[in-house]
């Protein structure tokens, strides 16, 4: 692991952080500010909508203005870490909930977008492996979340001191990166050599993968992972009678298993860690899924393997796109239709909620795990069909 990207790869952990701190709170904080369960899936829409804005106006922004993507990081992570310090003293009411949501989604989408090209252009060799390796450490961040919520829920303080407490931890990760995270400017005639060369690998040029394409299949993935993500804790306190501490500790498992499938794609050959391991990824998913719901008893364990199988899709993908797109206006673009994605997930979940299907919940989850697959399958015909 290059010392140069550590402090670009742990600014996910805290992107991942304030992404994943109100779902294992959603009870909780529904009971004590009085507010429907479904309204504050809804702020999480809004969290993800606003991530989309500024990931789809970022690149556009940022090239027209001369802003360098470390300053685009810097910004992000430094509303994120304030955002988070003062969520216990600024959502008393809904309108101020949704507010303060909105503000942490577009912060966190500055760092996650800005990190994410960062990490390509630093490692242009064909290989998914540098963007898998920092999904890792987002997965770390999604990971702490709902254990930190799972050990002071129940605690002196409650939910006011989880946000303070991860609120500290992205103060942290802010002063490493401000420290530590000058990088030197990468030679463009490398990158551009080896964005070429994973171009040609991954579609040919006389026809093939769009920009459309990519935006969605990554909508569709985020999609389904922000579902799972934004109401698992609920859902499991819902419909298997977890207590909000289990459900909040069984949701950390599925990020524990995104860790180790993400670090996974790492002692892979490089001519594996693209298109094999995308495929391998979705379809076996498409099994974890299945089981989720036909082995109850197991939930902790499926969600890792969930977790796990579901881990190297968004790092490829992104890969990918990168790669094949080379413009950092079409990448951004795709992932801001991530952005749309986990905006629609907890969206999604609220409709279920308050439609009362909340029952096919784990059905919904199997339906569009099996679009993903679906998608990357289409892609490898498609592939074939132009080699």
């Amino acid at each position: 692991m290059s010392n140069r990207r550590l402090p670009l790869y742990f600014t996910l952990s805290a992107f991942a952080i304030s992404a994943n701190a109100v779902p294992p709170l959603l009870s909780t904080m529904s009971a004590e500010l009085a507010l429907p369960a479904w309204t504050l899936g809804a702020g999480i829409t809004i969290q993800y909508i606003s991530f989309s804005a500024i990931a789809w106006l970022g690149g556009m922004i940022s090239a027209r203005r001369g802003i360098t993507h470390r300053t685009m990081i810097v910004s992000g992570l430094l509303v994120l870490s304030l955002a988070l310090l003062l969520a216990p003293y600024v959502t008393a009411s809904l309108v101020a909930v949704l507010i303060w949501m909105g503000v942490l989604g577009f912060s966190g989408g500055s760092v996650e977008t800005f990190a994410s090209i960062s990490l390509t252009e630093d490692s242009p060799s064909a290989s998914s492996k540098s963007l898998c390796i920092s999904q890792a450490f987002f997965a770390l961040g999604a990971f702490v979340a709902p254990q930190v919520a799972s050990f002071f829920l129940e605690r002196l303080g409650g939910w006011k001191s989880v946000f303070l407490v991860l609120g500290g931890l992205a103060s942290a990760v802010t002063l490493f990166f401000l420290v530590f995270g000058r990088r030197r400017a990468q030679p463009p005639s490398s990158a551009t050599a080896a964005g070429t060369e994973l171009a040609k690998d991954v579609v040919s040029p006389s026809g093939g993968l769009t920009v459309s394409y990519f935006r969605i299949l990554l909508f569709t993935y985020v999609l389904v992972e922000t579902l799972l993500a934004s109401w698992i804790p609920f859902m499991l306190e819902n419909q298997r009678n977890f207590s909000v501490r289990n459900a909040a500790s069984a949701a950390s498992f599925f990020w524990f298993g995104m860790i180790f499938g993400r670090i996974a794609i790492v002692v892979l050959p490089n001519r594996l860690t693209l298109w094999p391991a995308l495929t391998v990824s979705s379809l076996s998913a498409v099994a974890a899924s299945i089981a989720l719901p036909l082995f109850p008893d197991s939930s902790r364990l499926l969600l890792f393997a969930f977790g796990f199988m579901m881990g190297p899709i968004w790092p490829i993908v992104v890969r990918i796109a990168i790669a094949t797109l080379r413009s950092d206006a079409l990448a951004t673009s795709v992932l801001a239709a991530g952005g749309l994605g986990a905006a629609a997930g907890p969206f999604l979940g609220s409709v279920l909620l308050a439609g009362g299907f909340a029952h096919v919940y784990f059905q919904v989850v199997i339906g569009i795990v099996v679009v993903v697959a679906s998608l990357v399958i289409f892609a490898l015909v498609k592939r074939r069909r132009v080699a």
